[in-house]
């Protein structure tokens, strides 16, 4: 797996990524209009330029704004999301299946509604998705 650092910075209403470490002429560099489709999209991007795999690619993110390093204070955000997004997801699957259990032993939609937490309405949707 190859590591590139990756710089983002905002100039004129635009994340700017830049890539550093790559082969002698070449320039990976990209703007975007939202912080998040450069995470996603990036890596992506310098695996065609590359001729790689994305998933052969490992970056180190660096945030500067305004001349300021805000690295570490983003990556605790962002690692702080993707735990929310693992835990909701845990507990989607808890609930499917413990809606499961609940229908197979018989319970009303509504009783299930009042274990769970959620509306009958809720309840009818997740037991016929």
């Amino acid at each position: 797996m190859r590591t590139y650092t990756v710089t983002v910075t905002r100039e004129d209403h635009l994340w700017v990524a830049v890539a550093s470490g790559l082969p002698k002429g070449v320039v990976g560099a990209m703007d975007y209009e939202h912080f998040l489709e450069l995470r996603e999209d990036f890596p992506i991007y310098l695996g065609e330029l590359l001729e790689i795999s994305s998933a052969d690619i490992s970056i180190r993110w660096i945030y500067q704004i305004n001349g300021k390093d805000v690295t570490s204070q983003l990556r605790k955000l962002l690692l702080a999301e993707e735990e929310l997004l693992r835990t909701r997801q845990s507990q989607e699957d808890a609930r499917k299946e413990a809606l499961s259990a609940l229908t197979d032993a018989g319970l009303s939609q509504r009783a299930m509604a009042d274990v769970v937490g959620v509306s009958p309405q809720r309840i009818n949707q997740l037991v016929h998705s």
